[in-house]
């Protein structure tokens, strides 16, 4: 398994082949380091019958697979971070699972060199901040939805949605919505 700093490990568990997988019944912890910095995790499954909930904000190298629902569990990223990152281990990265996930704040930041860097297979829902630095997001298979005041940059050449992207809306606010939107490897952002 790849770790790059290690971070604490509490509750059930299991470690094969490079993926860490939380598969308690009861409420758990998503830990991140005691040191600043965080912890750096390759692929994580979420198999949990309670509550699995962060405690700070996390690095992810590989693929991110919620299986909480079919456990009879819930994920809880709280206000923390994740953040997909293959510059450790370049490769594309897949986030999944047998549900959904919701994130507070999302950072995608994944060099591989072709296009989908980052692809969704079930609905992700942002409700904090989605930061595009690096890596193309394929929405096309599951749709990314960003909660009502929910914030993204404006992504870039490198770093865009190649898909469905919804935004909620606050109708007691004006609000102006940016989508960074683009298709294979043209970035063509829209604000409304």
């Amino acid at each position: 398994m790849l770790f790059r700093s290690l971070p604490q490990l509490s509750g059930a568990y299991t470690i094969t082949g490079g993926t860490l997988q939380f598969t308690g019944s009861g409420n758990q912890l998503i830990r991140s380091l005691n040191v600043p910095g965080s912890a750096q995790y390759f692929n994580l499954m979420l198999s949990c019958g309670g509550t699995l909930m962060m405690n700070g904000s996390i690095t992810v190298a590989g693929n991110w697979t919620n299986n909480c629902s079919a456990a009879g569990g819930t994920f809880n990223s709280a206000a923390n971070t994740i953040s997909f990152n293959s510059t450790v281990m370049p490769g594309p990265q897949t986030i999944g699972g047998s549900s959904g996930t919701i994130f507070n704040n999302l950072v995608i930041n994944n060099t591989f060199g072709t296009p989908d860097q980052i692809s969704l297979t079930q609905p992700v829902t942002i409700k904090g901040t989605l930061t595009l630095t690096s890596g193309i997001i394929n929405s096309s298979a599951a749709g990314l939805m960003l909660s009502a005041g929910a914030i993204v940059t404006a992504g870039n050449n490198l770093s865009y949605v190649d898909g469905p992207i919804s935004f909620g809306i606050n109708s007691a606010v004006a609000t102006t919505l940016n989508f960074p939107i683009g298709c294979g490897n043209d970035w063509r952002p829209i604000s409304l």
